[in-house]
């Protein structure tokens, strides 16, 4: 694959706030039965348990008979405490390494699913959003779950209120897609007002 190809792949079809602005009832309507969630930044902040306020997404998704499942990069140590949230009813799938779409081809043969029937959800265009539309997946883009508390996560965005050299370009890449407002910039809107 070239790299232009994986930098085409790399635009979303939807994005969102975060998880619980998504549509779901529209996603079922046209025809998807299947949620793959990213876990760190997406559900949870990284370094940090579920996100609870999620809980109610993912246990009505399950309750309305969608198949449901984390998809993370992380290890398993890192989603273990889902098990104790959900039980049985949510798969987790660790170590996928995304953007490889190998062990992801694995968890829709497990979940009885196809791709293109397959909603991904995730935080970074580069893993999630390239693995799904490589694969014929719905892509759903969400900002990233942070806590600004974070020194790293500081440092990334600078410590005043603008927005930094990295969170421009990325900005900047992402409205060359198809001449579309990129995420960044909707980023950059909801938490700073540019």
């Amino acid at each position: 694959m070239r790299i232009l190809d994986i930098l085409d792949s790399a635009v979303p079809n939807d994005k969102a706030e975060n998880v619980r602005k998504i549509d779901y009832d529209k996603l079922r309507r046209l025809g998807y039965n299947t949620i793959l969630f990213d876990y760190d930044n997406t559900i949870a902040v990284w370094r940090e348990p579920f996100d609870m306020r999620n809980k109610s997404v993912i246990d009505d998704l399950i309750a309305a008979g969608m198949k449901v499942a984390v998809v993370t990069n992380g290890p398993q140590s890192r989603v273990r405490n889902l098990r104790d949230l959900f039980g049985e009813k949510l798969r987790i799938y660790h170590s996928m390494r995304k953007p490889g779409t190998k062990e992801l081809r694995k968890v829709l043969s497990d979940m009885k699913s196809r791709p293109e029937k397959t909603v991904i959800i995730g935080d970074l265009f580069f893993t999630d959003i390239i693995a799904g539309n490589r694969m014929g997946m719905y892509s759903i883009l969400v900002a990233p779950l942070v806590d600004i508390s974070q020194k790293w996560y500081k440092r990334l965005l600078g410590e005043d209120d603008d927005c930094s050299l990295f969170c421009l370009l990325l900005q900047y890449w992402l409205d060359l897609q198809n001449g579309k407002a990129g995420h960044a910039s909707f980023v950059c809107r909801r938490r700073y007002g540019h």
